[in-house]
C-alpha cells in the first residue's frame, strides 16, 4: 500500500493531465487523470486511476506516465 504523503505527490504530478497506466493483468490505459488513489468505497480494486471518467482498478503506480 502506498502511503497518503507519496499519493498526494503524484496527484501534483498527474491530475488533469494525459497519462497511461497499466494494470495487474498488463492492460494499458490512456486519459486524462481524474483521480488517483485507493477507493475507501471499494477497498478491493486495490490503487485507481479514474481516466476520462472510467475507474481502472488494481494500478500498478510505477507504470503511470505523461504523454
Amino acid at each position: 500500500m502506498i502511503q497518503q504523503e507519496q499519493i498526494e505527490k503524484m496527484r501534483e504530478q498527474f491530475m488533469g493531465k494525459r497519462i497511461s497506466v497499466e494494470t495487474e493483468k498488463g492492460e494499458r490505459w490512456v486519459g486524462t487523470c481524474q483521480f488517483l488513489g485507493y477507493n475507501d468505497f471499494i477497498p478491493s480494486w486495490g490503487f485507481q486511476v479514474t481516466l476520462d471518467r472510467t475507474p481502472v482498478q488494481h494500478v500498478k503506480p510505477k507504470t503511470i506516465r505523461l504523454i
